[in-house]
């Protein structure tokens, strides 16, 4: 399964706007889809690994627990410290322990920047 969470906000437009419930409550809803659906590999796009517009909430984290998968890798595209910092990429979670797994950043940006991600899993 791919899935571009698009940092959380549903159907909002910007994730800024994006109440700490309502964030809460989609992840929570991406967890059980992953559950229902008994999926073995998931690929995220625009996952927050933490990101000041979700006020300290570890997107990725959180997600994992709600889904119970074991193995997760997060490739960071973008990340920007200070008074409001970023970290958002691609992530893998997988049922099967990777191979191997890298994530390529196309460049250096610390805002809107893409990058690909690869796994090699053993099924």
């Amino acid at each position: 399964m791919t899935f571009n969470i698009a940092h959380g906000r549903g159907l909002g437009l910007y994730q800024g706007f994006t109440s700490d419930r309502r964030l809460r409550r989609n992840i929570s809803a991406i967890a059980q889809l992953l559950r229902d659906l008994r999926v073995d590999v998931a690929a995220f796009q625009e996952i927050d690994e933490s990101s000041h517009w979700h006020h300290g909430l570890r997107m990725m984290d959180a997600l994992r627990e709600e889904s119970g998968f074991e193995n997760t890798m997060m490739g960071v595209n973008n990340r920007r410290d200070g008074d409001k910092p970023l970290a958002y990429g691609n992530a893998l979670f997988s049922k099967f322990k990777p191979d191997v797994w890298d994530n390529h950043p196309s460049g250096d940006a610390t805002l809107g920047e893409k990058g690909f991600m690869y796994a090699e899993l053993a099924l």
